[in-house]
This record gives C-alpha cells, sequence and structure tokens, in this order.
C-alpha cells in the first residue's frame, strides 16, 4: 500500500477502487482540525489518514481490524 501510495497523486488516491479511501464523516485530528479519512490496507486493516499542506497524505495510525478504525 506504501508503494502504490507514493505512485499516485492524491486524486488518483481518492480514485482508486482498491484503496477505499473515504471520509470519516463527523471525526477530526484533535490538534490540527484536519478531517480524517479512513484507507484500506488490507482486506482487513484500515489506516487512518489526514491531508495537510495541499497535497500531503499524512498517515495517523493503523487499524488491524477494520471496524476499530472507525470508533472514536
Amino acid at each position: 500500500m506504501i508503494v502504490l501510495l507514493q505512485t499516485l497523486d492524491l486524486p488518483g488516491v481518492r480514485i482508486h477502487r482498491g484503496l477505499h479511501f473515504e471520509k470519516l464523516h463527523g471525526m477530526i485530528e484533535p490538534v490540527t482540525g484536519a478531517q480524517l479519512y479512513s484507507l484500506r490496507v488490507t482486506r482487513r486493516a484500515r489506516a487512518i489518514t489526514c491531508i495537510v499542506n495541499g497535497p500531503t497524505l499524512v498517515l495517523i495510525s493503523l487499524h488491524p481490524q477494520h471496524d476499530s478504525a472507525y470508533r472514536r
């Protein structure tokens, strides 16, 4: 997934079917106030990300179980 992310620009990440990039409604990064997003790492694992300084995607946390990524 990291290698794939390095080959894509931000619009490419958003539309890539395998990454399942999606906005986490009502969830923001507490320090910066940035909107949080979910990104598929494997079939089970998800990463929580945010977008900073324009096109920079920051990986915040990794969740080995899909459902745990959506808990506050």
